[in-house]
């Protein structure tokens, strides 16, 4: 969960967990995901371009990626492992979400990683 910290709040492929290390299945990233959606800590939305129904997207409340942050106050070696493992999602997704229609501009802006 700590990941989402770095990414925008509003706008979150849940694709983008399934290239993760350690993850089998994308059913496992999808069961996680419902736990977390069933706690309130993370919300989800189709987006309206209805070009495919793999590309849920999820929010996180702002407070909630406040509080993953400061516990990044107290380990620093965690916080640099999660921003690599922010930015290796990037790098390893963005083609894949340009080839349905999503621009790098949109996908890799400014406004997905957040210090």
């Amino acid at each position: 969960m700590s990941i989402v910290a770095f990414f925008d709040p509003d706008d979150i492929f849940e694709e983008m967990f399934q290239t993760m290390p350690n993850v089998t299945s994308k059913y496992e990233v999808s069961d996680a995901i419902d736990e977390l959606i069933k706690y309130s800590l993370l919300s989800t939305s189709v987006p309206e371009t209805g070009k495919s129904e793999q590309l849920r997207r999820l929010r996180v409340h702002r407070l909630t990626q406040e509080v993953l942050k400061t516990n990044f106050e107290s380990d620093p070696d965690f916080e640099c492992e999660t921003l690599c493992l922010a930015l290796q999602c990037i790098e390893t997704n963005y083609r894949k979400f340009t080839d349905v229609g999503i621009s790098v501009r949109e996908y890799a802006s400014a406004n997905t990683i957040k210090f």
